[in-house]
């Protein structure tokens, strides 16, 4: 069974990770990052918003 732990926001990532890879070990294997271009996109389309949402800097 996967455990979900408490932290903030540096290790926000790594806790994640674990806590997949308790469901599904091989998920990492099919992950590809995000470009560039891509987070900025997402940066503007939520900046965009009627409640202007912000990435975390752990995901920046």
């Amino acid at each position: 069974m996967a455990e979900f732990q408490e932290g903030t926001l540096d290790t926000m990532m790594e806790r994640l990770c674990s806590s997949i890879s308790g469901f599904d070990p091989e998920w990492v294997t099919h992950c590809v990052p995000a470009t560039e271009e891509q987070i900025r996109q997402l940066q503007d389309i939520l900046q965009n918003a009627t409640i202007r949402y912000r990435l975390p800097i752990s995901i920046i």
